[in-house]
């Protein structure tokens, strides 16, 4: 019985070997790990790892089975067509020394080299490839559509004409793209923005998360149109962006050029990041199901220094809910934070908090008569605009506002004064201190002549107001008040350690020292450098403790 055992196991394993022989394509099986080599053959190679196929659009159609991985060997590989990777099978190289050569080039919705589109998904990746575009030939690096469990990390892409890699379709969950490297992916050839890419497309994601990933992108030759590094026209929930580096450019002719643009944000957090260039969400950010719409926090964002032409730094239009922003530096841009809700009448905006940040340098390279470090702007002079229907639950809470010495900003602040359908509403303005500007700290003015302006329960309280134009006085421009209180504002030198490079207070005999008033903040209820406030705390971003050792900023900040 044993003997016919063993001889019915040898008749089956000569089997599997002649098979495997015989037809090259069969699944083979070694460890679930499938092989691609410059030196395979896609006509006589069976995969494995001393036979290896020569092409990942050959793997691609061979291997089906979930939890299987395709192995790309070290080499370049030229692909012309277009690889469809089955749900649940993965793609891993070598690193850089792992270089797909792709030419396929279409500009079909999700028309992509490497697509990844539909079917059950429990889990599958595509790590440590470089993916090269050759020089624009290729058109879209990878596209993963409607499917969820997919993530992307350790890869290189390198001149793609307009996306690298782009994930979409309504119902995708639990996404992730983390540690990769991404240079020259982003534009178009059309005229306008339609036609404009980006490195990384987000659109009806849900628990997305991006990080640790370095997206740069300079000027295209031949007039070719550049994007954004991260963008999106779809919803996206519950996801993190976070400690990214991203060296863009400003935009220039109204080319719409966005370090970040997105649309539809409920739940999203974004902390951590190192950003040259603008973010944009271009419609609406509201509460969903979760806690806050947008927790922008602990960033740095803006140039080396001061440049010629306006560029914002955190862009939000349309409606506006459940927005913090803390703990952020915005550096050598002339409107920092810019609230754009001036053109639909259906918009609206409600509990924003912006607190703990560093604000430094708010001008421009040149002179100009332009400029906020924080903007509402709730208004224009074209009679088929219109403000939002309300604003509610303003804060504007313990920040430090500096404006560029040489070409300072025009406003430190601008406030919202019009709506269509009630006053503005519970406006704080509390614990700040605001430096340098040309007109005045803060303004409150008439925005739309077709608007009565007007602002109920108006708080502006024990802020710091030096060396500002309007001799430190707030500027009103024909703007009813009620329930307004306002205590004209500490007039004298907060006494920074080291002006303008290190913006701690520099002792207990600081103005600003324990002279604020006590805030309660929604999230992290922290100075700048995490350290707790005092009671009653200091005003601006910093609290001052004598015992504790006072470091300089670093140096990226100016």
């Amino acid at each position: 019985m044993i003997k016919k055992q063993i001889l019915i196991l040898l008749f089956f394993l000569i089997t599997v070997v002649i098979t495997a022989t015989t037809h090259p394509d069969i699944q083979y099986q070694n460890g679930h790990i499938w092989y691609i080599d410059p030196n395979g053959s896609d006509a006589v190679g069976n995969g494995t790892p001393e036979n290896p196929w020569a092409s990942l659009y050959h793997a691609c159609n061979n291997v089906k089975t979930i939890g299987h991985i395709i192995h790309i060997n070290a080499g370049r590989y030229i692909e012309n067509y277009q690889c469809s990777l089955s749900p649940g099978v993965s793609i891993e190289g070598e690193g850089d020394a792992s270089t797909i050569v792709s030419h396929f080039a279409n500009t079909g919705y999700f028309q992509c080299a490497i697509i990844l589109k539909g079917g059950y998904n429990p889990r599958q990746h595509i790590s440590y490839i470089k993916l090269d575009g050759d020089n624009l030939a290729c058109y879209q690096g990878i596209g993963v559509y409607q499917r969820s469990n997919v993530s992307i990390y350790g890869c290189s892409f390198k001149d793609i004409l307009y996306t690298a890699v782009r994930f979409g379709g309504a119902g995708s969950i639990n996404n992730s793209f983390y540690l990769n490297k991404v240079e020259n992916c982003s534009g178009g050839i059309g005229d306008g923005f339609a036609d404009q890419g980006g490195c990384l497309h987000l659109s009806g994601q849900t628990n997305f998360l991006c990080y640790d990933n370095i997206f740069t992108q300079n000027y295209r030759n031949n007039g070719l149109l550049i994007g954004d590094a991260i963008y999106g026209f779809e919803y996206i929930r519950g996801s993190k962006i976070y400690n990214n580096t991203i060296n863009w450019v400003p935009q220039i002719d109204e080319n719409w050029i966005f370090a970040i643009e997105l649309f539809y944000a409920e739940g999203l957090e974004i902390y951590g990041n190192i950003i040259k260039g603008d973010i944009d969400f271009g419609k609406d950010v509201n509460y969903g199901i979760y806690d806050y719409g947008l927790y922008f926090h602990h960033n740095t964002i803006g140039w080396d220094s001061p440049i010629n032409v306006s560029t914002p730094g955190l862009q939000l239009e349309q409606t506006a809910q459940g927005v913090i922003i803390s703990h952020n530096t915005f550096k050598n841009i002339d409107n920092p934070i810019y609230f754009c809700q001036y053109k639909y009448p259906d918009d609206f905006v409600e509990d924003i908090w912006i607190y703990s940040n560093i604000f430094y340098n708010v001008g421009r390279s040149v002179p100009n008569n332009s400029g906020w470090a924080i903007r509402f702007e709730s208004g224009s002079g074209d009679d088929n605009e219109d403000p939002p229907l309300y604003y509610n639950n303003l804060n504007i809470l313990n920040n430090t506002i500096i404006a560029y010495a040489n070409n300072p900003a025009e406003y430190g602040i601008e406030l919202p004064t019009q709506t269509t359908l009630t006053n503005v509403m519970n406006i704080e303005v509390v614990n700040n201190i605001i430096i340098g500007f040309n007109n005045a700290c803060i303004v409150v003015k008439q925005q739309d002549n077709d608007y009565y302006p007007a602002i109920g329960h108006f708080n502006i309280q024990t802020n710091i107001l030096y060396n500002n134009g309007n001799n430190n006085n707030i500027q009103f421009y024909g703007v009813t008040l009620t329930n307004y209180t306002n205590d004209g504002g500490i007039k004298s030198d907060p006494l920074f350690v080291l002006y303008p490079t290190n913006l701690h207070l520099s002792s207990n005999i600081s103005v600003a020292y324990k002279t604020g008033t006590l805030v309660i903040f929604p999230y992290n209820n922290t100075d700048y450098d995490g350290l707790p406030w005092n009671n009653p705390p200091s005003i601006g971003a910093y609290e001052f403790f004598e015992d504790l050792p006072i470091e300089e900023l670093p140096k990226s900040i100016y």
